[in-house]
């Protein structure tokens, strides 16, 4: 991870994106990804993660959802939670 790649003195805490990037941000990135592209174990643990929160299904389980609701439903649920609206 690169962190915060803007200069704390420009950010406006009032603002959703406020600030100049530091010196050097470009040479930070490049080098994330350089050794992104340098460590193969990384991205193979990096895609594992990915699928594991990327199933593929959120538009079925909206539809199921509002499926539920249009039925009178209170709400729905996914794993543990339950969602209302």
């Amino acid at each position: 991870s690169v962190g915060d790649l803007r200069d704390p003195a420009t950010i406006d805490p009032d603002k959703v994106m406020s600030g100049s990037l530091k010196q050097d941000s470009v040479g930070s990135i490049f080098a994330e990804l350089n050794r992104l592209c340098e460590d193969h174990r990384l991205r193979v643990d990096m895609a594992s993660r990915m699928q594991e929160l990327i199933d593929g299904r959120g538009a079925e389980r909206i539809v199921e959802c509002f499926s539920g609701f249009l039925a009178g439903k209170e709400g729905c649920s996914y794993g543990d939670e339950v969602l209302s609206l």
